[in-house]
């Protein structure tokens, strides 16, 4: 089903009938970052398929214990381009609103309202 080469989502979820394409971050620092490369494979698969595509970004500390997780739906949620690069010359894009909570509640809220 994937090009070879493309970056692409992680798995296909399903509830009720509503779909979206789901794709796994995670983090040593709290940031929602995504490289431009990515995001815009994750654009093309959503318009290809006509289904959105979720972001989970889970956040870790220095022991690997998970403090946060949260998600961001595309297309509901903006990005802006980050200013500078990152630390591997990758330029991202940045969520910067309040991403809601990773929760099997708030994420059937989100797949609901299509």
């Amino acid at each position: 089903m994937w090009e070879k080469g493309k970056n692409k989502p992680d798995v296909v979820i399903n509830y009720k009938g509503k779909r979206a394409l789901l794709d796994w971050r995670g983090k040593h620092i709290k940031s929602f970052l995504v490289n431009i490369r990515a995001i815009e494979s994750y654009e093309r698969w959503r318009n290809k398929f006509h289904i959105p595509v979720v972001i989970a970004f889970f956040i870790f500390d220095e022991k690997n214990s998970l403090l946060e997780r949260r998600f961001a739906f595309l297309p509901a949620h903006k990005y802006i381009e980050s200013a500078s690069k990152q630390w591997d010359k990758n330029k991202t894009v940045e969520f910067n609103e309040g991403l809601p909570k990773f929760t099997k509640e708030n994420l059937i809220k989100h797949l609901l309202t299509l």
